[in-house]
């Protein structure tokens, strides 16, 4: 990141407590929460506390060279779509680059 993003390490206490609507300070005070390689039922409970709390979410899990990534901002985020259809493509190589030695 750059030095004008400041990151902090969630807990995973905070999981392990129960959640009640307006217990909103399960979660430390930010705008963004990352979630990285979490099962299903840890995402949807995190995405219950954001969403009380008004934090976007962002969930990335990968596998291999698969992946996925799912974004949360609230109820106030809306997208235009301009009925384009989006573009698709197929990975066709993945190699390994070696840098070239000093000789």
């Amino acid at each position: 990141l750059n030095p004008g993003v400041s990151v902090s390490v969630g807990s995973r206490t905070l999981l392990e407590q129960p959640h009640t609507p307006g217990n909103d300070d399960l979660l430390p005070p930010t705008k963004c929460l990352l979630v990285m390689e979490r099962p299903e039922s840890i995402q949807l409970k995190l995405s219950s506390l954001c969403r009380s709390s008004n934090i976007a979410m962002v969930t990335v899990q990968t596998a291999g060279v698969y992946g996925r990534l799912f974004c949360d901002f609230g109820n106030g985020f809306h997208v235009l779509d301009d009925g384009e259809t989006p573009l698709v493509t197929l990975l066709h190589t993945v190699g390994v680059v070696k840098e070239k030695e000093d000789e």
